[in-house]
């Protein structure tokens, strides 16, 4: 375990059992919600390398023109 880690849940120890369940509700949540992240993410690169394929054709083909004026 990190040293971050270990101090924060040192001071976490020192809270009131309330809020501990509170902070480990926080904490499972956070950790769930990177996973599905993952996952999503992962799922999308196969789109995203056709994607880059396809750029990249036709950057070597001149076909992009102007873009537009933010």
């Amino acid at each position: 375990m990190v040293k971050a880690l270990e101090d924060a849940i040192k001071k976490a120890q020192a809270l009131p059992e309330v809020e501990q369940e509170a902070l480990a509700a926080i904490i499972q949540a956070e950790i769930t919600d990177e996973k599905a992240w993952q996952k999503r993410f992962a799922e999308t690169k196969p789109t995203l390398d056709k994607l880059v394929d396809r750029a990249k054709e036709q950057y070597r083909k001149g076909e992009f023109g102007e873009f537009p004026a933010r």
